[in-house]
């Protein structure tokens, strides 16, 4: 009997860790993973809030010298996390429904959803997340069934030790709130409920110590410095970004968080499906009759962390990375959400045995078709073991570089792959490598800021950087991912060099001839992903590593810019212009480069209007592009009707007045 109590639980996990190891990324992949796993590597501290816990244990898996790479041993905190996860989902579900096959297909269900499987595979805080607020309902149904004070101890330990990896745990506290209430309020002793609670909770949050502690050890990469309690609050708050917000971005309008809420729904539909999303509304119904309190709790913690949540946090939804950062937010309210999916498949067993008077396990045997139908799916958007364009983007940031190159960085991506690449794969120790929004990542560039500000105590970073930037040597040493200018009115020249811009002296342009041979040697060395057909390989349309192509074709883009501003080539503006389109055909700054190419130079009107429209179509929320297409319908084309479409569809997208916009736009340029 113990054997087959345990059988299942130990199958799904051997079964589910076997699969998402096989699929676990061997690369940085994209976004905030190369930050999170050169932390760990270091033993430094991660951007804000810290993530200790994450850190902390891939610092200890990457002391490990087994695996294929740094990145596959912080990966697998998410892989057995997600493992983990569907093992105590199926123990919960197994307790409510005494359903062994309902429980499985259930687990199955959440193992082979898209957004909970992907997490699982590379070194992201999600996975592990998602696998706390599982534990945590565990917990919750085990005193609820127990009144065990044991149960009670490792909940507010795990509650606390969650918060040290994500704050937005926060998020389930009115669900878990409302389901120990009653058994807390029943001990007899309420004070010991009271201290188990803050001695659990504190001892779980212990775990943020970690971040002081590294940070007196001075590693590479120290997020904000901490070095007091004022230091360590601004970062655990996350004061760099607002504390109760998402980002650093314009506030959305009203109707631009409709918008982004109803892409949540439909990413949500889209990726369970209709059937079960269909039978967590008839498990929700059924809840209501028979655990009333359960479907309220599961129903808020649903809206919070789901619809509420998502449209207050209001990430821009300006192309495939903001898409990406987006979705990782989703997995708590899909969790919310599947544990309505038993009860929905209970009820229906109930039916069918009730009136057709047949065994219902015929019916739970069918709806295994749908976990196995999300496993085939899903599998090649999954299986990312064989994805290194993370790690080729970052080799291509600095192999091309001479030596003892200084580098400014800027986006997630590109900066935290680069120092994956450089601090810990071990490439170009001689390139000093720094993140334009602060000196973490370059103790030589520290140096020089802290020279300069020791001896301009009122300066800014900022003034420092203006500074350091024109002290440095300018022979062909420095380089970033943009053009730096000054506050002032000086300028520093920048010429295009591969992914970078390279900073040269005003006087030191090189001739066409020159920069043309350059630029196609550095380009001969790169991994352009030419063709990258998404469609044919899956697990290359993540939204997570959707703008590592863009930044290839920007470069291009600027590249043929710079050929018809500094040299009036035509054709070599037109050429890498078409380049960038066999890189990353539905990236809109290709189409809007090509459109005021072909309405300012070839007066191609028709073109022009065509390329304008495929670009809004690809970015909505780009208001340069309707401006551009109104110029090209009113005085190109002589079209008024198409012209006044054009003002229409802007006020419809923006909320402001067309003609107001395009004036102060106007003046602005002057």
């Amino acid at each position: 009997m113990q054997f087959r109590k345990f059988a299942i639980p130990v199958l799904l996990f051997v079964f589910v860790s076997f699969l998402y190891i096989h699929n676990l990324s061997r690369s940085v992949y994209g976004g905030d993973v190369g930050d999170l796993i050169t932390a760990a590597f270091v033993g430094g501290v991660a951007h804000p809030s810290g993530y200790p816990l994450f850190v902390f244990l891939g610092f200890l898996l990457t002391r490990i010298h087994f695996f294929p790479s740094p990145a596959f041993a912080v990966g697998l905190i998410s892989a057995l996390s997600g493992s983990w996860g569907v093992v105590f989902f199926y123990l919960t579900i197994k307790q409510m429904t005494k359903s062994i096959l309902i429980s499985v297909t259930a687990s199955l269900i959440l193992a082979f959803s898209y957004f909970f499987w992907f997490y699982s595979e590379i070194a992201e805080v999600f996975a592990l997340h998602s696998f706390f607020l599982i534990l945590l309902l565990y917990l919750t149904m085990r005193i609820r069934e127990k009144k065990s004070l044991g149960a009670c101890v490792l909940f507010f330990f795990t509650f606390g030790l969650s918060l040290t990896n994500h704050s937005t745990m926060l998020l389930a506290v009115p669900s878990l709130f409302m389901l120990l209430l009653q058994p807390l309020v029943s001990y007899k002793n309420k004070l010991h409920v009271v201290f188990v609670a803050m001695v659990g909770s504190f001892a779980g949050l212990m775990m943020y110590l970690y971040i002081p502690i590294a940070s007196s050890f001075h590693p590479l990469l120290n997020w904000d410095n901490v070095h007091d309690i004022p230091s360590f609050f601004h970062l655990v708050l996350r004061q760099d970004y607002g504390t109760f917000s998402a980002g650093l971005f314009v506030t959305p309008s009203l109707l631009q968080r409709v918008v982004i809420v109803k892409s949540y729904i439909l990413a949500v539909l889209f990726q369970l499906t209709i059937p079960v999303l269909f039978l967590c509304g008839i498990g929700f119904l059924y809840l209501w009759n028979t655990r009333r309190l359960f479907a309220i709790s599961m129903c808020i913690g649903f809206l919070l962390s789901g619809p509420l949540f998502i449209g207050y946090a209001g990430f821009p939804l300006t192309g495939g990375f903001y898409f990406g950062v987006n979705e990782r937010f989703f997995l708590l309210s899909i969790i919310f959400l599947l544990y309505f999916f038993p009860f929905g498949l209970l009820f229906l067993s109930q039916l069918f045995k009730k009136y057709l008077h047949r065994n219902s396990v015929v019916l739970q045997m069918v709806f295994l078709i749908i976990p196995l139908m999300l496993f085939f799916y899903n599998y090649p958007k999954t299986n990312l073991s064989h994805v290194f364009i993370g790690d080729t983007y970052g080799e291509d940031v600095l192999r091309p570089l001479p030596p003892n190159a200084l580098v400014f960085t800027a986006g997630d991506t590109i900066i935290f792959n680069t120092w994956y690449m450089h601090y810990v794969v071990g490439m170009r120790p001689d390139v000093h490598v720094l993140n334009i929004n602060g000196n973490i990542g370059s103790p030589y560039y520290s140096v020089l800021e802290n020279q300069y500000l020791s001896s301009h105590p009122h300066a800014t970073s900022r003034e420092a950087q203006e500074n350091i930037l024109e002290t440095l040597p300018q022979n062909g040493s420095v380089f970033s991912v943009e053009e730096l200018q000054p506050l002032s009115k000086k300028k520093f020249t920048w010429i295009p060099y591969g992914l970078l811009f390279q900073l040269i002296s005003p006087d030191a342009y090189p001739s066409e001839s020159d920069f043309m041979k350059n630029e196609q040697k550095i380009w001969h060395t790169l991994h352009v992903p030419y063709f990258l057909n998404t469609k044919n390989n899956l697990a290359f349309g993540n939204l997570t590593i959707a703008d590592i192509p863009n930044s290839y074709a920007n470069a291009m883009v600027l590249t043929g810019n710079f050929y018809l501003s500094q040299y009036h080539d035509r054709q070599q503006a037109k050429d890498w212009y078409m380049k960038a389109l066999t890189v990353a055909p539905d990236y809109e700054k290709i189409y809007s480069s090509l459109g005021v190419y072909y309405l300012s130079i070839e007066k191609q009107c028709t073109l022009a209007q065509s390329n304008f429209q495929e670009a809004i179509a690809l970015s909505p929320v780009e208001p340069l592009n309707y401006f551009l297409l109104y110029v090209t319908d009113a005085s190109c084309l002589h079209e008024t009707k198409a012209a006044e479409a054009v003002k229409i569809q802007f006020e419809k997208q923006f909320q402001i007045s067309f003609t107001n916009a395009f004036t102060h736009m106007q003046q602005n340029k002057k």
